[in-house]
């Protein structure tokens, strides 16, 4: 029987040469951070360990990425050309007279199943762009650039009342919020014990019901603004 067991460390891997070889170990280092992204906080995991569940050496992994914050943020950015691959279609899609409200409840229903995107989000400007090289920098900022006029369009085209350029400043507005909001709604250490006491409930956050209704409380704004 074939073995399906990753290679260990430095193991199991000739030097990629190819296109296609750069890629699939880039990928590989990719799906090692994701897992391990998913068992603890990205300021607990380390290049070795990333290069360990990839089945590399770790010197391989600096191939590719400079730092483990450049690793993560090509995470970030994977994550959310697919979000921007699954909402644009379903924007276009709805009817000229569908509510801010109802754009908002669309929004956060697919943002729900990717909680390592928004968690990657919420320390973006905190963690992630601290420690990039320029040339990452300059590269994500360009990709972002792309991609987020394309989705800010997607948004312009449900909701016709934004003004011109209101779809990305949506979008912007709204990695504003998740950043703000997924903290306050995912206390952690002696703080989650301290908020879960009864008498803590007003100070406790939902974080999708606080996301829906700020971003369709800030597109409504928008539209009457335009």
């Amino acid at each position: 029987m074939r073995s399906t067991s990753k290679p260990q460390a430095g193991e199991g891997w000739q030097r990629a040469h190819s296109a296609e070889q750069k890629e699939q170990r880039r990928e590989a280092i990719l799906g090692a951070a994701a897992e391990l992204f998913v068992e603890r906080a990205m300021a607990d995991i380390s290049i070795g360990e990333v290069a360990e569940r990839a089945g590399l050496a770790k010197g391989s992994v600096y191939r590719y990425f400079s730092t483990k914050e450049e690793v993560f943020l090509a995470l970030f950015i994977q994550a959310l050309g697919a979000w921007f691959d699954e909402i644009m279609p379903l924007l276009r899609g709805l009817a000229p007279d569908t509510s801010p409200y109802d754009v908002a409840a669309l929004v956060v229903r697919t943002l729900a199943p990717r909680e390592p995107m928004l968690r990657l989000l919420a320390s973006n400007s905190c963690d992630i762009e601290q420690n990039l090289s320029l040339e990452a920098a300059r590269a994500s900022k360009r990709w972002e650039l792309e991609h987020i006029v394309r989705a800010g369009e997607a948004f312009e085209a449900a909701l016709p009342a934004l003004p011109e350029g209101g779809g990305v400043r949506a979008i912007l507005r709204l990695g504003a919020l998740v950043s703000g909001l997924w903290p306050m709604g995912h206390p952690v250490g002696p703080m989650k014990k301290v908020l879960a006491a009864p008498k803590m409930a007003p100070l406790r956050v939902d974080f999708y019901g606080e996301l829906e209704s700020s971003f369709g409380a800030l597109l409504a704004g928008m539209c009457r603004a335009s």
